[in-house]
């Protein structure tokens, strides 16, 4: 009697314990999105030459996070920095991007931009 009760007890506990190794894992596997505002603020404190490589790198990385990032790279103070992203997005057919970032930035600054890209492309 007394081993049948520790076996149930003993099946209890490796249950348990499997349990536990599927939630730690799943929580540990949970990516924790860091905001734009926080990568902004280490991206501003880099170089102009380091944006600039941080821009060309971005460019060979997919998706939608990478894209957000190199159009908020469009209002960089630096036209170097700006100009690399903008040619980034243009190499990647992004130019809807572009287009939408010209509508809602108009001015010579953007106009000159827009310029330089249809050069380089």
């Amino acid at each position: 009697m007394l081993s049948i009760f520790a076996l149930v007890v003993l099946f209890i506990v490796c249950v348990a314990a499997g349990v536990y190794a599927l939630i730690a894992r799943k929580a540990s596997a949970a990516v924790v999105p860091v905001s734009v505002a926080a990568e902004s603020e280490d991206f501003a404190a880099l170089s102009e030459a380091q944006r600039c490589d941080v821009i060309f790198a971005m460019g060979d990385l997919e998706g939608e996070r990478s894209r957000t990032l190199l159009i908020a790279a469009l209002d960089d103070p630096s036209p170097t920095v700006a100009l690399a992203a903008a040619h980034v997005l243009a190499r990647n057919g992004c130019l809807k991007d572009l287009e939408g970032y010209a509508r809602s930035h108009e001015g010579a600054r953007t106009a000159e931009l827009l310029q330089m890209v249809s050069l380089l492309t």
